[in-house]
């Protein structure tokens, strides 16, 4: 997750880190509160992962690019969805 850990000093109580990998349909976030959270694709990525809320609003991620830091829908991980084939998606979220 190089590049992802950069520090951030909001005096959150906890930081939650985590790897998923899209398929060929949505899928939900892991469930958990998310006061702040941030996406990032994986640099070996050889397309885009897509990841929206649940209307299906989605947008894309190329290899290696951030979302920069944003506050989760009803603070919720789990209103958000992700796709893409294969293609890998780090997630940081501070709750």
């Amino acid at each position: 997750m190089t590049g992802l850990k950069e520090y951030y000093n909001d005096v959150l109580n906890e930081d939650w880190f985590g790897t998923i990998t899209g398929t060929s349909s949505d899928l939900p976030f892991p469930s958990g509160t998310a006061r702040l959270a941030r996406f990032k694709a994986d640099t070996t990525n050889q397309g885009n992962i897509f990841f929206g809320n649940k209307n299906t609003v989605f947008f894309p991620l190329d290899s290696g690019q951030d979302t920069g830091w944003f506050a989760p829908s009803q603070g919720r991980l789990e209103n958000y969805q992700y796709v893409g084939n294969g293609e890998v998606l780090h997630f940081w979220v501070q709750r």
